[in-house]
């Protein structure tokens, strides 16, 4: 069982099988969310704007929520390959520690990087920019 909150979101967390895979969320009420597994049984709930619920003191004696992955970890996390997530770390792009040999990368800033990327490929063209091509 772990109790988290992390501030920079202000969201409230409490994990009853920490590490479980979650195979649905299904919200509970206004900014409560329910984290079921595969059987649905309840393996956690997050609660949104945590400081509008609960007390300042009691959310500032929870610890907050890094859980640090390898680059093998992240890579499957994020479907990009450890040697991407390398060159992004070295570049500055992608927030992480490294710790002797191997970098290391938070789930957060993992999920931050992912969010705020710009899309791949070629921007698409404006429709009537396009010329129609005639026999």
């Amino acid at each position: 069982m772990e109790l988290t909150y992390d501030k920079s979101v202000d969201v409230f967390q409490f994990s009853l099988a920490p590490g479980t895979p979650v195979a649905r969320t299904v919200e509970w009420g206004p900014g409560i969310y329910v984290d079921l597994d595969a059987d649905r049984r309840v393996l956690g709930i997050e609660v949104l704007d945590a400081s509008k619920h609960f007390d300042a003191a009691i959310l500032a004696a929870l610890q907050s929520p890094n859980t640090m992955m390898t680059l093998n970890e992240a890579a499957s996390e994020s479907g990009l390959s450890a040697g991407t997530l390398r060159v992004l770390l070295n570049n500055g792009r992608l927030a992480g520690e490294k710790r002797g040999r191997d970098w290391h990368v938070s789930l957060s800033d993992l999920y931050t990087y992912l969010e705020s990327r710009e899309p791949a490929g070629r921007p698409a063209k404006a429709r009537k920019a396009r010329r129609v091509k005639r026999a």
